[in-house]
Parts: structure tokens; sequence; C-alpha cells
């Protein structure tokens, strides 16, 4: 579109538009009046797209942090008692009993 708008300045400007039919400068000036005209409506539906995509994504980045939350507290609750079978048997492990089996007494 932009090379189409250069194209009809450029003819209303340099192409000698005093020696053109009056036919043919309106239709250059309704034609470069459209351009301009198609030119703000698709920025306009571009900003807009671009306004979907960022909250599209940060809704997605809202539902992740959400998801991350849960796992970090499934983690934790899940934590205590594997920590505490572990040091559970490490205590059995270096208990007297198990010292002189392991050593032969």
């Amino acid at each position: 579109m932009v090379s189409v708008e250069r194209l009809l300045l450029f003819l209303m400007s340099e192409g000698r538009p005093e020696n053109a039919p009056k036919s043919m400068r309106e239709a250059t000036k309704t034609a470069l009046r459209d351009l301009q005209t198609m030119e703000q409506d698709a920025s306009f539906k571009s900003q807009k797209v671009q306004f979907l995509l960022d909250s599209t994504l940060g809704r997605i980045n809202l539902l992740q942090n959400d998801i991350i939350k849960l796992f970090s507290v499934i983690a934790v609750i899940f934590m205590l008692p594997t920590v505490s079978f572990l040091i559970t048997l490490s205590a059995r492990a270096d208990s007297p009993k198990r010292r002189r089996v392991r050593e032969g007494h």
C-alpha cells in the first residue's frame, strides 16, 4: 500500500497534474484518500491484534504462575515426611545394635 501511495503522490506532484484531465486528478485524489484510510484502518487493527496477543500472553503467564505455586506447595507438603523418613533410616543405620551386627559381634 505504501508503494501505491508513493506512486499516487508522485503523480499528483511531479506528473504534471495541470495537464491531466480533471477526472484523472479527482480519481488520483480519491485513490490517495482511500489508501490513507486503509492504512489507518490496518494500523488500528494491528494495534488491536497486538493488544489481544499481549493480554493472552499475560493470562497464560498468570495461569503458569498458579501452577508453579501449586507445585511448590505440594513439594513442601511431601518434602517433610520424606526428610523425616530419611532421618529415621539414618538414625536406625547408626544405632549401636546395627553397628555390632555389621562389625560381626
